[in-house]
């Protein structure tokens, strides 16, 4: 199965998962956690701006959020023998790597670049069919569920996917596993 997985970060740099998602690539499946600061994880690595990147402060994420244990054993569970990518691998695996150190326990998987992957087997969906799509899903920028949702949808108009039942589905996806 190839999961596309998102996380929207406390800081653009140095930061920690404030929330992860994933979606399956043929979008039957999503799921998102909030993600509740580790005791070790002080101040300094929530910028004051990122809440108004992806609504999520500090405050939010002790209040709303999951301990980091509690995050990395649903991931682990739900991506156990998948294919995952991301379109940030890189910056995804320091931010996995943080969550996992809090866990603490090894992570299972690793990342694959979405872009390279979609490229290498199917192509780029024509643009103008990806964001009429998009906007039809109603996918916002910033929240992780609809980037891992965004991904997924990329993936099934590249692969032959009519943009109508596509966006359907990713719609479905958001209302389903909420915003």
């Amino acid at each position: 199965m190839l999961i596309f997985l998102d996380i929207a970060a406390s800081a653009p740099e140095d930061g920690v998962p404030a929330e992860i998602a994933w979606a399956a690539a043929d979008l039957s499946a999503a799921a998102s956690w909030l993600i509740r600061p580790a005791p070790d994880w002080d101040e300094s690595l929530y910028a004051p701006d990122a809440g108004s990147r992806h609504g999520l402060t500090r405050p939010m994420l002790e209040a709303d959020g999951r301990e980091p244990r509690r995050v990395a054993m649903l991931l682990a569970e739900d991506l156990a023998g998948a294919t995952v990518a991301s379109a940030d691998p890189a910056g995804h695996e320091a931010l996995l790597d943080r969550l996992y150190e809090a866990a603490p326990f090894p992570r299972p998987f690793a990342l694959r670049d979405a872009d390279g992957l979609r490229r290498a087997r199917w192509g780029d969906p024509a643009e103008a069919d990806r964001l009429r799509a998009r906007a039809a899903a109603r996918l916002e920028d910033g929240p992780a569920l609809d980037g891992a949702v965004d991904l997924a949808l990329a993936w099934s108009l590249a692969s032959g996917g009519d943009a109508g039942t596509s966006a359907e589905a990713a719609r479905a996806l958001i209302a389903r596993e909420g915003r």
